[in-house]
């Protein structure tokens, strides 16, 4: 159902499932329902996979790495320590590729850091805007 899988995609983005409130939950159930419905739906997800994995193992002059050394922009890294998607081991990794990067590490979060703690993320845009 479209609960189950919106439970199951919390469980794996969210440091802490107990964080989304109950009408955020509702909103996403509802969300799900509606690309559920639609025609390509399995499609796009299919897609979306393939490039991620494809642009994870790019190598060469276009694979991710090399594109992070070639940002001249500072960059804010956040990084989730119960993040299931990308180990937070890579947050070191993503410091020495940017050029001027900042990293803010959130122990207790998931791969979402920046809808489970707003605040700490914010402010630390806040600072990097700021300099």
């Amino acid at each position: 159902t479209a609960e189950q899988r919106t439970r199951g995609v919390m469980a794996l983005c969210y440091g802490d499932p107990a964080r989304v409130s109950e009408e955020a939950f509702r909103h996403a159930v509802a969300e799900m329902e509606r690309r559920l419905e639609l025609p390509y739906f399995w499609d796009a997800m299919t897609r979306s996979a393939r490039g991620i994995v494809d642009a994870y193992t790019l190598g060469g002059q276009h694979g991710l790495w090399r594109q992070a050394e070639r940002v001249l922009a500072p960059t804010q890294l956040v990084y989730g320590g119960r993040d299931q998607l990308v180990s937070y081991r890579m947050a070191r990794k993503a410091s020495a590729a940017f050029r001027d990067a900042r990293l803010l590490t959130l122990p207790d979060a998931g791969h979402v850091a920046m809808m489970e703690y707003p605040e700490a993320v914010a402010q630390a845009f806040r600072e990097l805007l700021d300099d």
